[in-house]
């Protein structure tokens, strides 16, 4: 409150002229404040290149694996019959498949029970295991290793509940009921394909049923029905060795593929299965790693260019002649350039088809990688190992190793902690500490200064005032003096 009061005793507008003043005395923070944001503006710009660095490095680190040069592609003469899948553990190769037998689960039906009729008291077992000729026509069947699992049966238990009950045990057998014109029927299947998963069912009535029941031990399986299926594995011979599994996928047959079989093939007609490399995929990752290699290298560009066109003061980028990011990039170029791999056919990226543009009318128009397709494509075509081995072959030498590899230590390098970018980012931000520092200092002095002026301008009111004060009466008593003086003549 006494400060808003200054003023009254001078006359005058001490917060106006003390603000003003105060504007002029911050006029040092404003250049301050222009640099910090010009940092901060840098800092973002750096965040972005390191950003392209990390994209470059992942691309090359792609580039560096084995998986991405050992990519197949799998291909079927009949994928209606039998269709594959390959890791890049497959082998380059062609294979013959021929399928005699697929794999399936049983699928049995119950004797009926009459319309209207619950079940007797009793129990039902229900055991895993195979089936076989037995020599007269008819099936034998021979139980697993696993338990039967045995369901009570109370009495008056309809034919649905007995197929509620067979789903909760676990028995490795699902039950669905069928009301068909002869009453309903269990209608079970093995939850798994192969010849082990067949099952039996056999019933026992505990007490004798009453006249709206059957008896549980009527309940079984009937073979006889058109419908019966026994479990079977899948039988089949690749380049005519004989194999055989529990399900229509084969996973362990051949290293690194699945096979799935769908139908079985006429004798004769087996199916051909290719596995050949994906060269489509490993051209897409040395066309992600140009991608990259453009986009930091278009950043770096126009980050450090100069306008000659501009007026004066105004042509350079935000970076144009920083010495790291311009070092980055020389060093860059000269990896991208450089002659890597064993030797051979393919030593440089222009070898595959990927080069700078030329000069036009001798000027450089950009720096940017560009990629001829076509003779990308023949190269991969004549031979993809040994474009593996540019990317990727560890010679030994630094100079010569493969381009992947040096890409990949370089950004590893320059994204570490002792790293060209933390050394640059450790830089800025000191160099915005230390006018962080400044403002501060600055801002105290002024504060300080005001605190004193206002003191100053407080003890002239004060003296404004006595003397104000003391004028005012004076020239009361010149006027009485005055009055007095004029009244007596």
């Amino acid at each position: 409150m006494a400060i808003s009061s200054i003023g009254l005793g001078s006359g005058l507008d001490v917060n106006s002229i003390i603000s003003q003043l105060r504007t002029i005395e911050e006029k040092p923070l404003t250049t301050l404040q222009t640099k910090a944001t010009l940092l901060d503006t840098k800092i973002s710009a750096f965040g972005q290149i390191q950003s392209l660095f990390a994209s470059l490095g992942d691309a090359a680190a792609k580039l560096a694996q084995s998986s991405t040069w050992n990519a197949r592609t799998v291909t079927s003469s009949n994928a209606s019959a039998v269709s594959a899948t390959a890791s890049s553990a497959a082998a380059v190769t062609t294979l013959s498949v021929a399928v005699s037998q697929l794999a399936q689960a049983q699928v049995a039906t119950s004797t009926a029970v009459p319309t209207g009729k619950t079940l007797g008291e009793g129990t039902l077992t229900l055991q895993l295991g195979t089936w076989a000729d037995d020599g007269n026509g008819g099936k034998a069947f021979t139980a697993g290793s696993g338990a039967p699992v045995t369901i009570n049966v109370a009495a008056g238990s309809s034919l649905a509940g007995v197929a509620a009950q067979i789903n909760q045990a676990n028995a490795g057998v699902s039950a669905t009921v069928v009301s068909g014109t002869n009453g309903a029927q269990l209608l079970l299947r093995s939850k798994n394909t192969g010849a082990a998963q067949g099952f039996q069912m056999s019933t026992a009535s505990t007490a004798a049923p009453a006249a709206d029941q059957v008896g549980l031990d009527t309940l079984a399986l009937d073979q006889s029905s058109p419908s019966m299926q026994y479990a079977q594995d899948a039988q089949a011979s690749i380049n005519g060795i004989a194999v055989q599994s529990a399900s229509n996928t084969l996973t362990d047959a051949v290293p690194g593929m699945s096979f799935t079989l769908s139908q079985q093939t006429a004798a004769g007609a087996p199916v051909q299965i290719n596995v050949g490399n994906d060269t489509t995929s490993m051209q897409k990752a040395v066309q992600d790693f140009v991608s990259a290699y453009n986009a930091l290298n278009q950043m770096v560009t126009n980050l450090t260019s100069f306008d000659g066109s501009a007026p004066t003061g105004q042509g350079g980028s935000l970076l144009q002649g920083d010495s790291t990011v311009l070092m980055l990039q020389r060093q860059l170029r000269n990896i991208v350039g450089s002659v890597a791999g064993a030797g051979g056919a393919f030593g440089s990226l222009a070898d595959i088809g990927i080069s700078m543009p030329k000069s036009t009318s001798g000027k450089i128009t950009s720096t940017d990688l560009q990629i001829d397709t076509a003779k990308l494509s023949a190269a991969f075509a004549a031979d993809a190992d040994k474009i593996k081995n540019f990317f990727t072959a560890d010679t030994g030498n630094a100079d010569t190793r493969g381009l992947a590899l040096k890409l990949s230590d370089f950004t590893r390098g320059v994204l570490g902690a002792q790293g060209a970018f933390a050394t640059k980012s450790q830089s800025l931000q000191t160099q915005k500490q230390s006018i962080t520092d400044q403002e501060d200092r600055i801002t105290a002095r002024i504060n300080t200064w005001e605190a004193n002026l206002r003191k100053q301008y407080t003890a002239l009111d004060a003296t404004m005032a006595k003397m104000t004060a003391l004028n005012n009466y004076v020239a009361q008593q010149i006027t009485q003096w005055n009055k007095t003086s004029n009244n007596n003549n």
